[in-house]
Parts: C-alpha cells; sequence; structure tokens
C-alpha cells in the first residue's frame, strides 16, 4: 500500500520551514566557535586538531564536532580544503539578519531547543555537562517535550504520517506496539488518529522512568520497558503483535538488521513493522537536527577505538535492511517535494 502523500504535510510551508531552522542551526554552531576565537572573518583557516583543541572536545564527542563542520561545509558558511581535507575556512557568506516572524511563531518550540542547545554545546563537548541531565533534567525536560509534540512545529510530521498511515489499515481487536515512545507525541497521534476503533496498544521505552511517565499520561493503554538492542521475544513473553511501529527510533539501534530481524519474530503471520524515519539523501546528507541528537548515547557507537554517528540512514539502507532480513512487500515511501526528509517504511512478516 503506497499512500504517497495524500496527508499534505510535507508542504512549502513545511520545506520553507525546515531551510530556516537549517540556516539558524548553522549561524548558531558559527556563533559558538565565533566565541571560541575560530571563523571570525572570511578566509580565516583552522585546522581540525585546532578546533578540537579550542573547544576541548573530548574524544566522545568529536562526531558530533565533525557533524558541525560537515553542517557548516554543507550551509555553504565554510569550505573544506581541496587538498587538505583537515583544514577548513570561512567563506564570504554572511549571517543573515532578517527574521521572519510568521515562520519562527510557527517552528518556536524547535527554534527554543537549538538555541538551548547552542547555549550549552560546548560544554557538552568538554565533558563539563551531560547531554541526558541537560535534555531531561529540569532545565530540557519541557523544551524536549514541545519539542516533539507541538503541532506546528516541524518534528510532529513525523508522527503525523505514520498515524495518518496507519488508521486505514489498522483494525479493531488487533495489537501495536510501539517501540522508543519517548514521552508519547507519536502515541498521542495515533491513538487521536484511531477514530474510536479499540486496540490493543502497547508503548514501550528503553527507559523506566520514561515508562513511568508514559503509564501516566495514557493510562488506559499498556506500557512497558522494551530495549529494540536486546531479544524482543523474551523481554515481550513471546507475545505477538499485528502492528510494531516505531518514530524516529530504529536508526538508534546498534545493527538496524538485527533489530528488523528481531521485530519480526514478534510478529503474527501477515503483520506489519511500520516506521517513520528521517531520511538521509545524498545530496543533503546532513540535518539541523543531528545538532541536538547526535549529542545523545544512543545516537553514537563505539568500534574498535573510535566513536561513530549512527544517525538517520538514507533509502537505500533501508530497502536493503528490510529485504536482507526477509520482509515481504517491503518498501520505503519517500516524502514529496525535491528533497528527501522523511520515509514511511513498511514491511510484512509471512512464515
Amino acid at each position: 500500500m503506497n499512500m504517497g502523500l495524500s496527508t499534505n504535510l510535507f508542504t512549502e510551508k513545511y520545506f520553507t520551514a525546515y531551510q530556516y531552522a537549517s540556516r539558524y542551526t548553522a549561524e548558531k554552531i558559527l556563533e559558538v566557535f565565533n566565541l571560541h576565537g575560530l571563523f571570525l572573518r572570511a578566509a580565516s583557516t583552522h585546522q581540525r586538531l585546532e578546533i578540537i583543541d579550542k573547544l576541548k572536545c573530548t574524544e566522545a564527542f568529536i562526531p558530533s564536532l565533525d557533524f558541525a563542520l560537515n553542517f557548516l561545509v554543507q550551509e555553504l558558511y565554510i569550505v573544506q580544503d581541496v587538498k587538505d581535507a583537515d583544514y577548513y575556512s570561512r567563506t564570504e557568506k554572511t549571517l543573515e539578519s532578517w527574521i521572519d516572524i510568521n515562520v519562527e511563531t510557527n517552528i518556536k518550540h524547535s527554534l527554543k531547543m537549538i538555541d538551548f542547545v547552542a547555549d550549552h554545546w560546548a560544554y557538552i563537548l568538554s565533558g563539563k555537562k551531560s547531554p541526558i541531565h541537560l535534555l531531561f533534567g529540569s532545565q530540557g525536560e519541557q523544551i524536549w517535550k514541545d519539542y516533539f509534540q507541538h503541532p506546528s512545529d516541524l518534528y510532529y510530521v513525523h508522527n503525523q504520517w505514520l498515524a495518518l498511515y496507519l488508521n486505514p489499515i489498522i483494525e479493531g481487536g488487533q495489537s501495536l506496539l510501539e517501540l522508543g515512545a519517548g514521552y508519547g507525541s507519536g502515541t498521542r497521534c495515533i491513538l487521536n488518529n484511531l477514530n474510536n476503533k479499540k486496540i490493543h496498544y502497547t508503548a514501550s521505552d528503553v527507559s523506566p522512568m520514561i515508562v513511568r511517565h508514559l503509564g501516566r499520561e495514557f493510562s488506559h493503554i499498556e506500557t512497558s520497558v522494551v530495549n529494540f538492542d536486546k531479544d524482543l521475544f523474551t523481554q515481550l513473553n513471546g507475545k505477538k503483535y499485528d502492528y510494531i511501529v516505531s518514530i524516529n527510533g530504529l536508526h538508534c539501534s546498534f545493527d538496524i538488521q538485527d533489530a528488523l530481524a528481531r521485530i519480526k519474530k514478534c510478529l503474527n503471520p501477515g503483520g506489519k513493522v511500520i516506521l517513520s524515519e528521517c531520511i538521509r539523501d545524498l545530496n543533503h546528507s546532513y540535518l539541523h537536527q543531528e545538532f541536538i541528537f547526535n549529542l545523545l548515547p544512543g545516537y553514537k557507537i563505539y568500534q574498535n577505538g573510535k566513536y561513530f554517528i549512527n544517525g538517520f540512514q538514507s533509502k537505500l539502507k533501508w530497502e536493503n535492511a528490510l529485504k536482507e532480513t526477509g520482509y515481504k512487500n517491503g518498501e520505503v515511501i519517500l516524502n514529496e517535494g525535491d528533497l528527501p526528509l522523511g520515509a514511511i517504511i513498511v514491511g510484512e512478516h509471512h512464515e
């Protein structure tokens, strides 16, 4: 079933807002670099190791710093030396002084999150502050919640798209497991779009604290602590589901194929995995929201003595993962428009 994008989510207004947030993020990163004496004027050049030293960046956050440099290259604020990739130079692109109040009002929660992270970014990179304590503590918790669940903001389309895709195919009496539910912004979207269908819904997350929050927020559904990087069948006591869904969660697994294989064991015959994910396009490899997400532990993996970002994947990577794990009728449905930013990823389990 290919719904294309009849849901009217990824509109011209959305893309305008997304580009605005990308520029905003790039300029916030550049401001942090400027505060540390970096890229102060056009043609100023710095070696990567110098940048690491100036920010006192710890080994665990070097991938986050590299992302910031690559993102600024993509957004044309700096350029990488073609002869020596360790050197970066400031371009003549100036900081934008214009503010679009209509756009900013519409994505104010996204911009507030970007501001919050930018204010603490150097402290996180240097190891002086924990991103977990910052984002999920008293300072950041409400900002985090607003970022994910406010209908006018950028992230919300990924919640709504999955909910609208699921609505016409799920039937009353069927069972659904949501993985990586977080604070429940996607959960709420799905429940609000069921049109009074009575289903057996279980929302899960790896964090016991967050699962307790889900239980308080959604007292009429089941909640469970579930880690999709471990054996699901055992964690779920052998229970199987008609649908297993996740919104921007599974890309954080240590190995996507292993996670999909574990999910398949917990699907009823004919059951479906349905994911809503941000997508990395080969021509637009760095997404502004990664400035936030790549600070979190689940976004990085440690292999062979080094840290690597394990973030959003390409359409081809998801297609190959579905094929290699034996799903039938697998498809990756991209959003409409010239720039792929999201996808609904679907696979069926047939014994």
